[in-house]
This record gives structure tokens, sequence and C-alpha cells, in this order.
């Protein structure tokens, strides 16, 4: 009995609303899985307890239903940032091509290409005055007859003309090749400096 005695007032102690309670509710309370639980449910602690589970529970169902609620905005922006990071992956892309476009035409713009087509020219103005020169010499001995020695003055006009035409043309070229000449030689001196803006 003794046992019991400690235990009933250890009960007691911890429990006071038990203190109200008959032997036979005592016993119903240790044998009855229902009662047991009721009679938890009444002590002041555990309703404390559970109305703070019911305040957390209905703070969580309300911020759910926030969120759910935030949900298709969302998606909707989350959409949104896909297509334009789509997008600009490639713009991103797009804008190499456009940068190797761009070296490719500034390339033709640089100094030491602009040097190349200027020695390219004078090599080709030379040739072109030599051309001419050689074309000069040709026709010349293929228009003068090897026994014509009447000289008529039409013959003579003829010739003079395309001697005039000849020389006017040849310095003409030679004019040309001379310029890019000196700007070729003033590049090769340093005296020639291209803005690279």
């Amino acid at each position: 009995m003794t046992t019991t005695t400690t235990f009933v007032s250890s009960l007691y102690q911890a429990f006071p609303q038990t203190k109200a309670l008959s032997n036979d509710d005592l016993h119903e309370l240790l044998t009855d899985e229902a009662y047991r639980e009721a009679f938890v449910n009444t002590l002041p602690q555990v309703a404390d307890k559970i109305e703070s589970i019911s305040k957390v529970a209905k703070d969580n169902e309300t911020l759910a239903e926030k969120n759910q609620s935030l949900q298709p905005g969302l998606v909707q922006l989350r959409s949104e940032t896909l297509a334009a990071f789509t997008e600009a992956e490639q713009l991103k892309a797009r804008w190499k091509e456009i940068e190797k476009e761009q070296a490719s035409l500034y390339q033709r713009f640089s100094a030491s290409f602009l040097n190349l087509r200027l020695r390219h020219a004078l090599v080709d103005q030379d040739d072109t005055s030599e051309a001419l020169a050689n074309a000069f010499i040709e026709g010349s001995r293929a228009d003068t007859p090897s026994l014509d020695v009447s000289g008529t003055a039409g013959s003579n006009d003829r010739g003079a003309r395309a001697l005039e035409d000849f020389t006017r043309e040849f310095k003409g070229a030679r004019k040309v090749y001379h310029k890019r000449a000196i700007w070729s030689e003033r590049w090769g001196r340093g005296e020639v400096s291209w803005r690279d803006d």
C-alpha cells in the first residue's frame, strides 16, 4: 500500500486536479485510455499547448495559402526569366558572331593591311605604265610601214595624235605611280600614322 500511497501523492503533486477525483475515478483514469486522454486534455498546461499548437497550425495554413496564392505569379516570373535568359544567351552568341565579322571588316582597314595594299597598288601601277609604254612602242612599229617614204600629212596627224594621247595617258599613270611611291617611302620612314578610332 505504501507504493500506491507514494504514487498517489506524486500524482497529486504533479497534477493537483486529480485530488478532486474519487478512487474509482483514479482507477478508471489508469485503465481507460479514452478517459485518460479526455482528462489530460482538460489540464491547463495541456490546453495551453494544444491552443499554442492550434495557433501555429493556423499560422502555417495562412502562410501556405499565401504561398499558394503567390505560385501563379512565381511560375509566370520563372517562365519569363527563362525566356529572358534564353534570349540573352542567343544574343550573346550573336554578339560573338558580330565581333568576328567586325574584326574581319576592321582588319581590312588596319595599318599593316593598308600598307600591303599600297605596295601592291604601287607594283600594279608600275606594271600598268610599263604595259602602256610597251603597247605604244609595239603599236608604233606596227603602224609604221617599212617601205612608205611618201609620208602623207594624214598619217603624220594620226601619229602626232597617238603620241599626244600616249604621252598624256603615260604621264597620268606615272603620276599615280610616283604619288604611291612617295606615300610608300614615307610610310617606310614612319611618317604616316593611322588613328585606331
